[in-house]
C-alpha cells in the first residue's frame, strides 16, 4: 500500500510540474515590459512603462520570433531602403501580408502597428 501511495504522489507531483511548465511556456502571455526587460536609459524605461500592454505573445511565440527575427529584420531593412514612392508602398504591403501569415508575427503586428512600422522594427532589434 505504501508503494502505491508513493507512486500516486509522484504522478501527482509530475503532472503538476508538467502542467505548470506547459502553462508557463505555451499559455501565459507576456507584457511588453516582460519582453523588453529593464532599460539602462531612464527615459526608455518610462516610455516602456507608459505603453506597457499585454502583447498576447507566449514564451513559445517569442522563441519562434527570435528564430525568425534576422529574416524579418533583413526584409524590413530592404523595404525601408527603397526610395519613397509607389514601389515602397507596394513592398511594405507585401511584407505586412507575408508577416501576417506567421501566427506569432500576426499577434505582434496587431499590437504594435498602431504605433507605426518603426515600432515593429524596434521590437525585432530588441529581440536580436
Amino acid at each position: 500500500m505504501k508503494n502505491k501511495t508513493k507512486v500516486l504522489l509522484f504522478l501527482i507531483a509530475f503532472l503538476c510540474v508538467a502542467g505548470y511548465g506547459y502553462y508557463y511556456y505555451f499559455v501565459q502571455t507576456l507584457r511588453l515590459s516582460d519582453i523588453i526587460g529593464s532599460q539602462d536609459n531612464p527615459i526608455a524605461s518610462m516610455l516602456v512603462n507608459l505603453v506597457d500592454f499585454d502583447t498576447g505573445l507566449t514564451r513559445y511565440d517569442l522563441h519562434d520570433l527570435s528564430q525568425n527575427a534576422p529574416y524579418w529584420n533583413r526584409r524590413m531593412n530592404e523595404v525601408e531602403s527603397l526610395p519613397p514612392g509607389y514601389q515602397k508602398q507596394v513592398q511594405q504591403q507585401q511584407l505586412v501580408a507575408e508577416m501576417m501569415k506567421d501566427p506569432a508575427m500576426k499577434k505582434i503586428i496587431n499590437r504594435l502597428m498602431p504605433f507605426g512600422f518603426n515600432a515593429v522594427q524596434n521590437f525585432f532589434k530588441a529581440l536580436m
